[in-house]
């Protein structure tokens, strides 16, 4: 699809986002694995702290690729309906209103139970509207945002700098080469 000169970053950024739900690139594979496999250890183990568990995925998406894959909060649910289940909520949130619904569609049956809540929204507000709520909750924090915009250090420290008795634990996927690029162009506009 051609891009006109007229179109705001924004648009580039929709349409981009609508190609990577097309069907999970191998990188998807990867994270979703990683995910898969990371998850039912670490629910097991603070399952043993007896608190409610509160999984977070900030950029969420619709839930399920094009292609009928599952995504990160399908993969998340799952995990937790198998470890924990009635003992966490997950919370996911999405800034696209028709991702929005996708994925309140994906997730009705945790919505129904109470266990899964889908926020149409942004990663930075959630994460500052959440970090004032949690007192003695394990807390998973999973960031996959699509580029960098949501996962500044400022949305992050609050559950990094959370009382050490309690449980965080904050897994963040970045782009490298974006992070390369970005700092490329910093450092060449600084001279």
């Amino acid at each position: 699809m051609a891009e006109s000169n007229n179109s705001a970053p924004e648009d580039h950024l929709d349409t981009t986002e609508e190609a990577f739900f097309s069907g999970k690139r191998p990188w998807s594979k990867i994270k979703d694995q990683v995910l898969r496999t990371y998850l039912p250890a670490y629910l097991a183990k603070v399952a043993r702290l007896n608190r409610k568990i509160v999984l977070i995925d900030a950029f969420a998406g619709p839930g399920r690729f094009d292609d009928g894959e599952a995504g990160s909060p399908l993969i998340i649910c799952a995990a937790a309906e198998k470890i924990v289940a009635d003992r966490y909520l997950a919370v996911f949130v999405n800034r696209n209103e028709g991702y929005h619904q996708q994925l309140k569609e994906a997730l009705k049956i945790y919505v129904d139970r109470k266990s899964a809540l889908p926020i149409l929204g942004n990663a930075k507000s959630l994460l500052s509207a959440l970090r004032n709520v949690f007192t003695n909750q394990t807390v998973f924090l999973y960031l996959d945002p699509f580029g960098l915009k949501g996962c500044e250090f400022s949305a992050i420290e609050p559950f990094l700098r959370r009382d050490k008795r309690y449980s965080t634990e904050v897994v963040i996927n970045l782009s490298v080469p974006t992070m390369h690029r970005l700092a490329a162009r910093k450092a060449v506009a600084e001279g």
